[in-house]
C-alpha cells in the first residue's frame, strides 16, 4: 500500500512539473523518468521477497508443507486463506504470480472468501493466521523500513534534481 501511494506521488510530481521539465531539458525528464522506474523496480523487488518470506512462515506455523501445484483440500485451503489475506495489500496479479497462478485463481478465491469463513472447517484459523501474519510483518514492520528506504531515495532525486537545474543554468548562461 504505501509503497503504491509514493509511487504514485512520484509519478503525480513528474505529470504536474513534465511541461517545465520538457522545457528545460529532455535530458533531464528522462534521468528523472529512469530513477522513478528504478526506484519502483526496487519496491516491487523489496516487497516481493517480504511476501515470499511471510508466505513461507506462515506455512510453517500452520504445519502445512506448501506445494502449489496440487489441488487437495489442505493446500487449497492454506492457499486460499494466504491469498485473501494479501488481496488488501497487492494486486491479484501479484498475488497469483507469488504462488505460480493465474489472477483469475485469486480473484475466484476472493469471492468465495465470506462463504468460506463459515462453511469451510479450518479455513477460519488459517485465514486470521494469514491475516495476522500479513498484518505484523508487511504492514507494521516493513512500512517503517520501506518509508526510510524511500525518503533516502527522494533526497537522492532531490540531490540529482538540483544538480541538474545548476547545469541547465549554466548552460542557458553560455549560450
Amino acid at each position: 500500500m504505501v509503497c503504491r501511494e509514493i509511487l504514485q506521488h512520484a509519478v503525480c510530481w513528474r505529470q504536474r512539473n513534465i511541461e517545465s521539465v520538457e522545457k528545460q531539458s529532455s535530458s533531464f525528464f528522462r534521468i528523472i523518468n529512469s530513477v522513478l522506474v528504478c526506484l519502483w523496480i526496487k519496491l516491487h523487488n523489496m516487497l516481493r521477497e517480504q511476501v515470499e518470506q511471510v508466505v513461507s512462515d506462515y506455512y510453517v506455523s500452520i504445519g502445512v508443507e506448501p506445494n502449489y501445484l496440487t489441488r487437495k483440500a489442505e493446500q487449497v485451503q492454506s492457499r486460499a486463506a494466504m491469498m485473501c489475506a494479501l488481496s488488501d495489500s497487492m494486486t491479484a496479479t501479484s498475488i497469483a504470480n507469488i504462488f505460480g497462478k493465474d489472477h483469475a485463481t485469486v480473484l475466484h478465491h476472493k469471492k468465495g472468501h465470506e462463504a468460506n469463513l463459515h462453511s469451510w472447517y479450518g479455513y477460519s484459523d488459517k485465514y486470521k493466521m494469514a491475516r495476522s501474519m500479513v498484518n505484523v510483518n508487511l504492514r507494521s514492520n516493513t512500512v517503517q523500513c520501506q518509508i526510510d528506504r524511500i525518503e533516502r531515495e527522494i533526497d537522492k532525486l532531490k540531490e540529482l534534481s538540483g544538480r541538474l537545474r545548476n547545469s541547465i543554468k549554466l548552460i542557458k548562461r553560455d549560450e
